[in-house]
């Protein structure tokens, strides 16, 4: 894929170009993506959102200058450029080689728009991996998917356990190998709020913040060395976790895999991407991760009390455990005998 700076196509416009605009190379999972830049501002912006991810050594800006002929250069993945506007006023545009582009006032405000449209882009072109909607972590070298929508609390869920014993993975998207069904790490940066950081005592005044809806939201890296939160390592799943709301007396009860299995199944974003003649495979991986991890229904509650929950669960005994195995069987043959169908007509 290639950017073509010109000024036609879906965002005509003589600034974006600019002199001395500079390519930053991410690699994700031996993807890599270029992300072009031309200020010092938003350079700061893409490295605070991947840190982890970025394959030069020299994090200084200006990056490895591009070629100031703006139609001469066809590398970039993506543009994020500050735009002089006289008439309109100063923006910041974010676009793909071709197709939508997202604007706003401000550079930190269009951060989730980036972190979105790259993991999208990763998503697609990675193909040894799926990604589940989850936050991920691990204990004692045993993964854990926290299952939830949006909102469902993974985010501060994932943080507080990542700084009391747990390392941390990813806080929306585990990365699950398909020959393997290994969690990964994908340690993007994280967006909590800032009651939440307080909470937590995470270091914010170094970081990035843009404002969202009603509170201010932080730019933070999980690697960064002020926040006591290690980046773990690929392990097996041991245990997965859905999260139910709302919020309320934290509890967590055994959860039927057969529910376990849909649920799973419901939160993978990359599903439509997927082939017809891979979605057996996609399915196999689920139900193996269902047959051997535990799988828990959790209410949230005070954060150290759900904090507990999930420590206890995941160092319980297995004669403590109460599989609730239900029609996993009967649901997998289901789904697997459907997916014939749909493949061979």
């Amino acid at each position: 894929m290639s950017l073509c700076f010109s000024q036609t196509g879906p965002y005509s416009d003589p600034c974006i170009p600019g002199q001395g605009a500079s390519d930053i190379g991410l690699s994700f999972f031996g993807v890599p993506v270029a992300v072009r830049v031309n200020s010092e501002r938003t350079f700061e912006a893409v490295v605070a959102a991947f840190h982890c991810f970025v394959s030069r050594d020299d994090l200084g800006w200006p990056a490895e200058p591009s070629n100031t002929d703006p139609l001469a250069s066809q590398s970039a993945d993506f543009a994020f450029f500050e735009v002089k506007d006289d008439a309109a006023g100063d923006k910041v545009v974010l676009r793909y080689p071709s197709g939508p582009y997202f604007s706003a006032p401000d550079v930190t405000a269009l951060i989730p728009s980036l972190m979105g449209i790259v993991t999208q882009h990763v998503c697609s072109h990675v193909s040894d991996l799926i990604f589940v909607h989850s936050a991920s972590l691990s204990i004692d070298d045993k993964g854990i998917l926290l299952v939830g929508e949006s909102g469902a609390g993974k985010t501060t869920l994932a943080l507080a356990l990542s700084t009391s014993g747990a390392q941390f993975l990813s806080d929306e998207f585990g990365a699950v190998e398909l020959s393997s069904g290994r969690l990964y790490p994908f340690p993007r940066a994280v967006l909590p709020r800032e009651d939440a950081a307080d909470l937590l005592g995470l270091s914010t005044s170094s970081s990035l913040s843009f404002w969202d809806s009603d509170s201010y939201r932080f730019v933070l890296d999980p690697a960064a060395e002020d926040n006591c939160i290690a980046v773990g390592r690929d392990s097996p799943i041991g245990s997965v976790f859905f999260l139910e709301g709302p919020p309320g007396e934290p509890s967590i009860k055994p959860c039927d895999k057969a529910n376990a299995l849909e649920g799973l199944t419901y939160g993978c974003p990359t599903l439509r991407g997927i082939p017809m003649e891979r979605r057996e495979e996609l399915l196999d991986l689920f139900y193996s991760i269902i047959s051997q991890a535990d799988c828990w229904s959790l209410r949230s509650g005070p954060l150290p009390d759900t904090v507990a929950l999930v420590h206890k669960a995941v160092s319980a005994q297995p004669a403590c455990r109460d599989v609730a195995l239900g029609g996993l069987d009967r649901v997998y043959e289901k789904a697997k005998l459907k997916l014939q169908r749909m493949r061979s007509g």
